[in-house]
């Protein structure tokens, strides 16, 4: 069960965000779409409830046209609309904060924010386009931490206007957008995935050789219902879908159909193929080659420069599982001890591997021994068994 500690910095950064399918109390959905400020107080329980939100409450309709709550008890104003907003530069603000004249609860837009960044793998300084975003004065030197932007209205933006502690590309002279969620598509990412562009020198995915966003989709590819939180210089090749990755994923090329993962740790320099969905990965994950069709596995020991052939199934491993050659069909094994620089051939099944294994190469005729009593073999048909001698003397062969 998640602590109060866990869930702290997701209730302290919640954006209120109504829509016509958002459920309510009931069950039932809120069912308006329209104009928020057209809402008539008790007509229906999802009109009762726009016209009553707070202020800086957003909603949105279904065609993505945004909204917030200006007043009580119920103006709300157009993104983009200019309706009440300060236009002023950087600069400007920066004169501003510093010499504490900001007006508490007045909005801003920074006509002139763009991204410098130093690119990945390049090293290069590199400049975004100019996307003017809207900002609220919290105090009257700083800002809150949520920002709109007027290109992107579906997007919720956190956004430091010093730059000086979430700028992880450096090189920000205009404040750093540190995460971005687009409502539309449900993609919440912790960092600026539209403006930060990353180097691609033609031999990845067929991708020619050109700067490209940080996620890229291609091949009726569709990127939703993620959450990222470290995450950078990736490709997507199709079909990214439901996964919740909550570190550092990173240098990563992946196949059709990455879905419905559940990553926790380090997700680093591996290279998927197609059907990589239902694991759950709960230490290091990195420097790896994958096969198609790795599924339903769990890898909760470090699993890392590792080869792995097609067909990887219901798999769990459960301690470090490294540098292994694992041909295809590794299907229904359960891993308890360290497991590195062997070689596992086609078809390895159903086995519960106990003891710690080194060096081990499975394809040939091959006797491991576990202890002083057991032994696993491997024989040329593929089979694997166990020989021990029992309590008596006698001599067990046991099929795995």
């Amino acid at each position: 069960m998640s602590q109060i500690d866990d869930i702290l910095f997701e209730l302290e950064r919640r954006v209120i965000l109504f829509k016509s399918t958002t459920t309510l109390p009931d069950s039932s959905p809120l069912g308006y779409n329209g104009d928020p400020n057209s809402a008539v107080d008790g007509n229906t329980a999802g009109e009762t409830l726009i016209y009553n939100c707070p202020v800086g409450s957003r909603y949105q309709q279904d065609d993505g046209t945004q909204w917030y709550k200006e007043t009580l008890p119920n103006t709300w104003m157009l993104f983009g609309s200019g309706e009440g907003i300060v236009e002023a530069t950087y600069s400007e603000l920066q004169t501003l904060v510093t010499n504490s004249e900001l007006v508490v609860g007045q909005k801003y837009l920074i006509t002139d924010h763009q991204r410098t960044y130093i690119q990945p793998v390049t090293g290069l300084t590199k400049t975004g386009t100019i996307e003017p975003i809207i900002v609220t004065a919290l105090t009257t030197s700083e800002f809150e931490p949520i920002a709109y932007s007027t290109l992107y209205p579906q997007d919720i933006l956190y956004y430091e206007f010093s730059g000086d502690t979430k700028d992880v590309f450096g090189s920000a002279d205009k404040g750093v957008i540190y995460r971005r969620i687009d409502t539309l598509l449900n993609n919440d990412i912790g960092l600026d995935f539209r403006q930060i562009l990353s180097y691609r020198d033609g031999t990845v995915g067929g991708l020619v050789e050109d700067d490209y966003p940080l996620f890229i989709t291609y091949s009726s590819g569709n990127v939703y219902n993620n959450t990222f939180v470290d995450s950078y210089n990736n490709v997507f090749i199709g079909g990214c879908q439901g996964n919740k990755i909550n570190s550092d994923f990173r240098t990563c090329t992946l196949g059709n159909n990455f879905l419905e993962n559940q990553i926790g740790s380090y997700f680093i320099g591996n290279k998927i193929g197609s059907n990589f969905y239902g694991n759950t990965i709960v230490v290091d994950f990195t420097g790896n080659t994958i096969g198609n069709n790795f599924v339903f596995s769990e890898i909760r020991g470090d699993f890392t420069n590792s080869t792995v052939g097609i067909n990887f199934y219901f798999n769990r491993i459960n301690a470090a599982f490294n540098s292994c050659n694992v041909g295809d069909y590794f299907d229904s094994n359960v891993s308890g001890s360290r497991v590195e620089f062997c070689i596992f051939p086609n078809n390895f099944k159903s086995s519960n591997i106990c003891n710690s294994l080194s060096s081990i190469d499975f394809t040939g005729n091959t006797t491991v021994t576990l202890n002083t009593q057991k032994e696993i073999i491997k024989l040329q048909d593929d089979s694997v068994i166990i020989k021990y001698n029992d309590n008596y003397g006698n001599t067990i062969i046991e099929n795995i």
